[in-house]
């Protein structure tokens, strides 16, 4: 693209949105409304002039909505298949495979007026066909690798060296229980028999889906007996005995361990494995062998100390202080509310402290919140004397903030770390943790995204992993 054509499209948003401001300043205006594109957050490969008209028109609308008395929104328009440059059969095609659909001018307008009427300054307004991430959209900025560079190739290794084995001892496991011992065997059936929990049903699905990719089984869709059609084909169905397998995982663990990276991981997957027939037959819960006697030792490490978990504490502390910083340039005497959802250990808290400590004086409050008493006192007593602002509250973020005192519209800034993925309506929790934050306030997440061994045979081994009700939400 040359100059003059990236000039000329790009005059066509910037001129427009200066020109309007100025013949309108001193108009006693309702209001204003800028469209905009997801091009401003997407950035498409061939619309350079278009996106950085698309981003002008967002950053111009956020500074006349501070200096303007009326109210100035915008809204970004998702993919419109009938009109304009795009509305081709061949690029309609092209989005549908990424399961994204034509926005109509009808359904266009009854958004628009969800946005005049209501309380937000901008909206996304995308159509899709299936559940989508915005990642799968051509052009969508590519995210990069969180985990490159950060652990060095040797840990890497490690890790799959670890999986195959888990494989082995969970398969071991299982069977040792009476399952897989056949070459066809109907799962329900199956779990009943062993005398594994119901609730547990979930995570033995997940095991099958695990163990396929192992290649111990596969799954197979056919008539097998009276009100069964679904069945697991078992590629070897003869018993493996565990100790062989646990001499070899201790002969591992010696060098394993010698990594920083690692150590907390392969302490804690061994006290869950070790003990799992007992947990999935109820006899010993799970919360009891991952907090023995209330300690949280075991999984402390999982959330700090650690090349990954330190490196995504660190992006996380920086995104609030980033925050904090504009915030102050805004307004030099805020007085800053934060809390934190599912506080926990204090893994991303620890680092957030630190990293605010320069502005503690604007900080009114850093509210340390959880489910649990037991990680509040652990808060109190670890962070407490150093941090006078923190509070503690009991918080649900399932529920309604009604009754648990919280205020609505409370906190500059809600932080929720590998938190959210435990509860069992993502839209309902959103909601809730949207409801404590003030007008233009920030969620700010950090949340796995993805599946492996290690997770299912510690934390999934936990009710909360499986009480969701949005399976089409879920990884």
């Amino acid at each position: 693209m040359d100059e003059k054509r990236f000039q000329a499209a790009l005059a066509a948003k910037v001129a427009v949105s200066v020109r309007l401001a100025q013949v309108f300043e001193q108009e006693p205006l309702d209001f204003v409304l800028f469209f905009s594109s997801l091009n401003a957050f997407t950035h498409n490969a061939g619309q350079s002039n278009y996106t950085a008209g698309c981003t002008f028109a967002d950053a111009f609308a956020a500074r006349l909505r501070q200096d303007w008395s009326c109210v100035v929104k915008v809204i970004n328009w998702g993919y419109w298949g009938s009109v304009g440059v795009v509305a081709s059969p061949e690029y309609r095609e092209r989005m549908a495979q990424v399961g994204v659909g034509s926005l109509e001018p009808a359904e266009a307008m009854e958004t628009l007026e969800e946005l005049l009427a209501g309380p937000v300054d901008q909206m996304v307004v995308l159509k899709t066909t299936e559940p989508v991430s915005l990642a799968r959209v051509p052009g969508a900025q590519e995210r990069p690798d969180m985990q490159s560079g950060i652990i060095e190739a040797e840990t890497y290794q490690v890790i799959q060296e670890m999986s195959t084995l888990l494989g082995k001892l969970l398969w071991s496991q299982l069977q040792s229980l009476g399952l897989f011992r056949e070459k066809q065997v109907i799962l329900t059936l199956l779990r009943q028999q062993a005398g594994i929990s119901i609730s547990y049903d979930r995570w033995l699905q997940e095991s099958v889906a695990l163990l396929e990719r192992q290649q111990y089984l596969y799954r197979h869709e056919a008539p097998v007996t009276e009100g069964h059609t679904a069945c697991t084909i078992v590629v070897n169905p003869t018993l493996i005995e565990s100790a062989p397998l646990w001499q070899e995982w201790d002969q591992h663990k010696e060098r394993w361990i010698q990594n920083a990276n690692l150590k907390a991981q392969v302490v804690l997957v061994e006290t869950m494995l070790r003990t799992l027939p007992a947990i999935l037959t109820g006899k010993r819960p799970a919360t009891e062998i991952m907090f023995p006697n209330g300690s949280m030792e075991l999984v402390e490490g999982i959330y700090k100390h650690n090349a990954i978990a330190d490196f995504l504490n660190e992006v996380v502390a920086r995104q609030v202080v980033t925050y904090v910083q504009e915030r102050l340039i805004s307004h030099r005497d805020a007085r800053l509310r934060i809390i934190e959802i599912g506080a926990g250990t204090g893994g991303t808290t620890s680092r957030i402290l630190q990293m605010i400590h320069p502005y503690q004086a604007s900080i009114a409050e850093y509210c340390y919140s959880d489910i649990s008493e037991a990680f509040l006192r652990y808060g109190q007593q670890t962070y407490g004397e150093e941090y006078p602002y923190l509070t503690y509250r009991l918080f649900n973020v399932e529920k309604p903030l009604a009754g648990q005192g919280i205020e609505l519209g409370r906190y500059d800034l809600v932080i929720a770390s590998n938190v959210l993925h435990a509860t069992s309506n993502i839209r309902r929790t959103i909601r809730n943790a949207k409801a404590a934050l003030k007008k233009r306030g920030l969620l700010l997440l950090n949340e796995i995204t993805g599946t492996s061994l290690f997770t299912h045979l510690t934390f999934g081994l936990l009710e909360g992993w499986w009480a969701y009700e949005d399976p089409e939400l879920r990884i």
